[in-house]
Parts: structure tokens; C-alpha cells; sequence
């Protein structure tokens, strides 16, 4: 056995000794799990995809699965970077090497951030399929772990995607953490209750580990220290790019223009005025990167013309709008735009085809959704979204709604919402009715997109 065999066989056996009880409170994601499927979950950074797996590690162990049969592996570990390398089938050789015992009984294989292994597809896809196993995946890459692997597994895997906290986790965890009542409700003096938990949020953002951390200025680093992680270990490193500060500068610009329209020949000019040089390909590509990585979102102009989407101007988002903030030029926060992220994340949570409209006389429209999975036809049918923060100006709720009625009449449909911080009332009118609802009873119900 040579040094490498030897550091994945301790690391295996230490790993199976750190499985223990833990306080971390269920998420909302919920995995369905299938014979001969490999689970593969995906998201940004520090979302919390190992304490995920973790918590169903747990729960095997409480139904009797003896900690031996279970194999955990984080691959950004570096004492296994000569892994990154090698023929990943060492790992299975050095498993069944150390517990030849459990050849005919199922194991459970965990790996957390497996793109850093060398041909990785092709090892979990024969191990799946020549072993009693079951194999459990995190990543922080979309390409890597989405994109890519349809061809290679053949429909062996299922992938999904977890994100950062959601309003209604966050309530439940601070509730936790405080250990006041769990119950949750919408109306009467909860209402207020809400609001102030909803104005804690835009604060605190949904990162797990940000919950435990009371001073603002550290809080505010931690999440500066995730897009600095991001952008250099799963962007730069990755790609192997030659000019980080022109990358990190384009992801501030990214995210400084959250929610607003911009195009890719806009962000090129201006890091030009600035004295970056950086090509127009190298905008495009490095925003794909960002996307890839879920620090990012970038969505396109409704249209059934594919020309039509590309060509057109992109709204971005970013994965938490307290990161975003936390690498924001701006000294005051825009709450309409961070309000906008909000809303735009909570969709995202039920589906990715996620547009923006613009109508024949040019008003704009936050958000057009379609079923996830769904093509843009002559029969699609949509959902409209505004987002306002402030409702109480006559003149701001007759510029939504006046964005939204043409958009309804032009998409054919009869209700619509506009989504606010606090204000809640029902609009008629021409056989159209718009919805207007305060963000926290929005964000505690599933958006039917």
C-alpha cells in the first residue's frame, strides 16, 4: 500500500468516526433517492450541501446501517490532492481493501466536491452499476455536475439544487437558535412578528454560518471571504485565468448592477474607462463561470426567438443578496433591488426558466415564469411578478400596474402579482386582477409559477 492508499484508507476511517448527533435543523429540499441513481446536490458555496449530507448520514445510522458501510470523501481535502491525479478506482480498491467483509452489502459512498477528481463520471458510474451501492454527490460546480454528466451516466443520476437559506428556514433557525415557539403564521399581530424577522433577513442574508455570527463588520467579512473563494479557487484556479483582478472587478460590476439591465459590451467599456483590459469574450465567458458557480444568475428577455433572448440586455441576480451586498460599492442599500433578489431567489426555488418582459410600448416587467423544464411557445402559459418596495406613492403602484396590464393582455393571462415590502390589497379591473402582496407572505408560501 503506497502513501496516497494509505491516506485515503485513515481519512476514510476517520471520517466514519465523525458521523455524531447534531443539532442542524431539517431543510426544505426534500431528495427523493432511487436504486442504481447516483444523488447528486449542487450550489454555492457554503450553502450547506455537507451538513445536508450529513444529516442523512445520521439518519442511516439510526436505522442500523453500521458506520463501516459508509465511505466519505471530501475531494478539496488536501491531503488527497495527489487523488486529483490518479485513476479515481483507487478509492473503491482502498474500501474494499479495508472492509472486504462488505463486498455483498450496500455501502454508502459520499463525495463532496468530486470535480476535483480526474474522470470522476465514468468511476461513480461503473461503481454504481458493478457494486451494491448507493452514491451520494455535492458539488459547487453547475457545469461540472449538471451539463456534463447526462451523456456519461445515461440517466443513472439525479441532480438537485440547494441553496442558501429560504425566509421560512431562517425564521425556523433563529426561532431554534432562540428557542422561542417554532409555529409560523400570517396574519394579526404575526404579521409585525414577519416584517421583523423579514427586515433581519435582508440583513443577515440566508448563509447557514451567518446566523452565528452577531457582530455585523465579521458577518460581513465571512461573506466577502465566500465570493473571494469563489471567484478565485471555483473561477480562476479552475479555468487556469491569467488576470484575477480583472475577474474580481467584473464580478463587483456584476453585482453592483443587480436587478438592472446591463449587457456584456457595457460591462466591457466601462472596466475599459477604468483601465482593465479585458475583452468583450472574456466578459461573457467569465459570467458564465460565476453561473456555473452559483454565485450568479443571469436571465434573458422573454421571446420565443432565441436571437431575440441573446441579443437583448441580461438582469443579473446573485445567489444571496447579503453577499452581494457585502461586495457592493454602494454606500446605502438599494432595498428595491436587494427586495428584487429576494423575490427572484424565491422563485428560482421552484423554477429555472425565469424571464424578464419588456412590452410593445417599451414598459418593463420583473419577471415572466414558465414550469420548470418548459419551452417558450404560442402556448406557454406564464406567470407575471412586479416587484415594488414602496406601494404608497399613487404614482409608483399606477406605473406597475400599468406594466403589468399591458403585459397581461399581451401574454393572454387574467391575474398577475406585484410583490412589496409591506403593502397588501387586491386590484380589478378590465377582467384582469392583480394581487398585491407583502414580500414575507410571499416568501412563506411555494410560488406556483
Amino acid at each position: 500500500m503506497n502513501t496516497l492508499e494509505r491516506d485515503i484508507r485513515q481519512i476514510i476511517l476517520d471520517n466514519q468516526k465523525l458521523i455524531t448527533k447534531t443539532t442542524f435543523l431539517p431543510r426544505e429540499l426534500v431528495i427523493e433517492r432511487l436504486p442504481r441513481k447516483a444523488t447528486i446536490i449542487t450550489g454555492i458555496r457554503r450553502s450547506g450541501k455537507s451538513i445536508y449530507q450529513t444529516l442523512y448520514m445520521q439518519s442511516l445510522l439510526e436505522q442500523g446501517v453500521p458506520q463501516e458501510n459508509l465511505c466519505i470523501l471530501d475531494l478539496a481535502d488536501d491531503r488527497l490532492f495527489m487523488l486529483r491525479t490518479e485513476e479515481p478506482a483507487i478509492i473503491a480498491d482502498v474500501y474494499y481493501g479495508t472492509f472486504p467483509e462488505k463486498t455483498g452489502e450496500k455501502v454508502y459512498f459520499f463525495f463532496d466536491e468530486i470535480q476535483y477528481l480526474h474522470h470522476w463520471e465514468q468511476f461513480v458510474n461503473r461503481i454504481q452499476t458493478t457494486r451494491n451501492c448507493e452514491i451520494s454527490i455535492t458539488g459547487s460546480s453547475a457545469k461540472l455536475l449538471i451539463k456534463e454528466i447526462a451523456t456519461e451516466f445515461g440517466g443513472r443520476s439525479l441532480s438537485w439544487e440547494l441553496f442558501p437559506f429560504s425566509f421560512a428556514e431562517f425564521i425556523t433557525t433563529k426561532q431554534h437558535i432562540r428557542k422561542l415557539p417554532l409555529a409560523i403564521k400570517m396574519s394579526g399581530d404575526d404579521g409585525k412578528f414577519c416584517r421583523q424577522w423579514f427586515d433581519e433577513y435582508v440583513k443577515i442574508g440566508g448563509f447557514p454560518e451567518s446566523h452565528f455570527i452577531a457582530d455585523d463588520r465579521t458577518r460581513v467579512r465571512f461573506l466577502q471571504n465566500i465570493a473571494e473563494t469563489v471567484v478565485f479557487r471555483d473561477v480562476i484556479q479552475r479555468y487556469n485565468l491569467s488576470n484575477p483582478n480583472d475577474i474580481w472587478r467584473l464580478m463587483q460590476l456584476l453585482l453592483n448592477q443587480m436587478g438592472d439591465l446591463t449587457s456584456f459590451t457595457k460591462l466591457k467599456q466601462r472596466m475599459a474607462s477604468e483601465q482593465y483590459r479585458i475583452s468583450i469574450e472574456m466578459v461573457r465567458l467569465a459570467t458564465g463561470y460565476f453561473e456555473d458557480a452559483y454565485l450568479l444568475y443571469v436571465i434573458e428577455i422573454f421571446s420565443m426567438n432565441a436571437a431575440v433572448r441573446s441579443t437583448n440586455p441580461k438582469k443579473i441576480y446573485c445567489a444571496d443578496h447579503a453577499l452581494a451586498m457585502s461586495v457592493a460599492e454602494k454606500l446605502t442599500p438599494d432595498h428595491g433591488k436587494i427586495l428584487e433578489n429576494i423575490v427572484f431567489i424565491h422563485l428560482r426555488h421552484t423554477t429555472d426558466r425565469i424571464y424578464y418582459a419588456k412590452t410593445p410600448t417599451g414598459k418593463e416587467v420583473d419577471f415572466v415564469t414558465i414550469p420548470a423544464g418548459r419551452a417558450i411557445t404560442e402556448q406557454t402559459t406564464v406567470k407575471l411578478w412586479q416587484v415594488g418596495y414602496e406601494m404608497t406613492d399613487n404614482s409608483t403602484l399606477e406605473r406597475e400596474i400599468s406594466a403589468l396590464m399591458e403585459a397581461m393582455h399581451v401574454y393572454r393571462v387574467s391575474d398577475a402579482c406585484i410583490i412589496t415590502y409591506n403593502t397588501e390589497q387586491t386590484i380589478s379591473g378590465e377582467g384582469l386582477t392583480i394581487q398585491v402582496t407583502p414580500v414575507w407572505k410571499f416568501l412563506l408560501t411555494k410560488a406556483e409559477v
